[in-house]
C-alpha cells in the first residue's frame, strides 16, 4: 500500500505535534526558572518540584475542572506530561499563566489551536496548504519563544 502526498502530510504534521510538546516542556521548565527559580527552587522534575506547582495553584472551585492536569502534574515528571497538560500548566495555571506577556499567550494559542485542529481531524490528511499553514505558524510560535526549530525539520 501506499500512502498518499495529503496522508504523508498528516504523518508529518504529527511528527511536528512531538515537536510542540518538546519545545512547550522546554518553554515551561525556562519560564519556572525565571519566575520561581530562587524561592522555590530550579524545575528539575523532582516530587519537590512537582509538589511545589501543586501547591502554588488556586484552591477556586473553577480549578476542580482541571484537576485531572494537576493529577498528572504532581504524580509525573515533564516526559509523561502530554500536550493537554502543558497547556494547562502554561496558559491556565496561577504559577506560569498569570505571567506571561499576552504575545507569548497568543503564540502558546497558535500552537494549541494547531494541536487540536490535529487531534480532531475526521481524516488523517492534510492538503500542502492545510500543512504549509500549520507549519508556518508553528514555525512563527517557535522562534517567538525562542525555541529550537531544528527538530522540527531533521
Amino acid at each position: 500500500m501506499e500512502y498518499t502526498k495529503d496522508q504523508l502530510n498528516y504523518f508529518r504534521i504529527c511528527y511536528i505535534i512531538n515537536c510542540i510538546a518538546e519545545g512547550l516542556r522546554q518553554f515551561f521548565k525556562r519560564e519556572w526558572d525565571s519566575h520561581f527559580k530562587v524561592s522555590l527552587g530550579k524545575w528539575e522534575d523532582t516530587a519537590q518540584n512537582r509538589q511545589d506547582f501543586y501547591n502554588n495553584q488556586s484552591k477556586k472551585p473553577s480549578y476542580r475542572r482541571n484537576r485531572v492536569h494537576l493529577r498528572i502534574i504532581k504524580k509525573g515528571k515533564t516526559e509523561e506530561w502530554d500536550c493537554s497538560c502543558l497547556f494547562f500548566a502554561i496558559l491556565f495555571s496561577y504559577s506560569i499563566g498569570s505571567t506571561i506577556s499576552k504575545t507569548t499567550r497568543k503564540d502558546i494559542e497558535d500552537l494549541r489551536q494547531v494541536r487540536n485542529d490535529i487531534a480532531h481531524i475526521s481524516e488523517a490528511t492534510l492538503t500542502d496548504t492545510q500543512f504549509q499553514n500549520h507549519v508556518g505558524i508553528v514555525l512563527n510560535a517557535f522562534k517567538s519563544l525562542s525555541l529550537p526549530i531544528s527538530d522540527i525539520f531533521p
